[in-house]
């Protein structure tokens, strides 16, 4: 559990983010990553041939309740803190954009408004254990 080391740097090489996530929903590759604190997640917004832009969400309760099935990925966009970083598969490296306000993000294709956790992650009680022990 955990087992992805995700480092996030700015356009200079500062690291930005550095933490351990676990894969919550996994569709031709990662959709929505949690830390282990259930604080950030990582939720895909798109890609192109060069690197696919992610949403870094800081709303520890918003997450908590989308594991818990209480709201979704949409929920997680919306009504945290959000920022866009992308990964550049050149590179193979996560890279901070900017913080986006409510406007901005309405200009971009966000998860569905009923996009609930529900059964894809089968791991669900082990990974409430692994939270509350932090």
């Amino acid at each position: 559990m955990f087992d992805y080391r995700i480092k996030v740097e700015d356009k200079e090489g500062n690291c930005v983010l550095e933490a351990d996530f676990e894969i919550l929903v996994w569709y031709y590759g990662p959709r929505v990553m949690i830390d282990r604190t259930a604080t950030t997640a990582l939720v895909w917004c798109d890609d192109n041939d060069e690197h696919e832009n992610w949403f870094l969400s800081q709303s520890p309760f918003v997450i908590l309740d989308y594991i818990l099935g209480k709201s979704t990925m949409r929920d997680i966009v919306l009504k945290g803190k959000t920022s866009l970083l992308h990964y550049d598969f050149k590179n193979n490296k996560y890279i901070f954009e900017k913080e986006l306000n409510k406007e901005e993000l309405l200009g971009f294709e966000l998860p569905h408004e009923e996009s609930y956790l529900g059964d894809v992650y089968k791991k669900k009680d082990e990974l409430l254990k692994a939270i509350k022990k932090l």
